[in-house]
């Protein structure tokens, strides 16, 4: 590789393409749902995270139909629904609605959908 007399990286068209040098391929650039969209999918999904559990139902036995109720949701999501939701997960925004109501599940509640989301990509893909 031969090196640019003025900059002191090698002059490889790949190194000054502004994808390469801006730093322009982070997730914020390629997600294609930002924190402030929310889709009637994402509403809905809100809702039923932040619905109470029905007194006559109890504890265990309405949080269990909750994630029924969510699963049943996740699975009519579209693969680039599921995909977007989960990123909004991982980048884990304090501002983020979706992000506040699907922490205050216990962990391994949290673990079950995040894993239906994923399994919805995986299962439209293999169809």
């Amino acid at each position: 590789m031969q090196r640019n007399p003025t900059r002191s990286e090698p002059t490889n068209r790949a190194t000054w393409e502004p994808s390469a040098t801006e730093g322009s391929t982070t997730k914020e650039s390629v997600d294609p749902v930002r924190e402030g969209d929310t889709t009637n999918a994402e509403r809905a999904l809100i809702a039923l995270l932040e619905r109470q559990v029905d007194q006559q139902d109890g504890h265990a036995a309405g949080n269990a139909r909750r994630e029924r109720e969510i699963a049943e949701l996740i699975a009519t999501f579209a693969p680039t629904t599921a995909l977007a939701i989960q990123r909004r997960l991982d980048r884990s925004s304090p501002d983020d609605g979706l992000v506040r109501a699907f922490h205050r599940l216990v962990s391994d509640r949290r673990k079950r959908i995040y894993d239906r989301l994923a399994a919805n990509r995986v299962r439209v893909r293999r169809a």
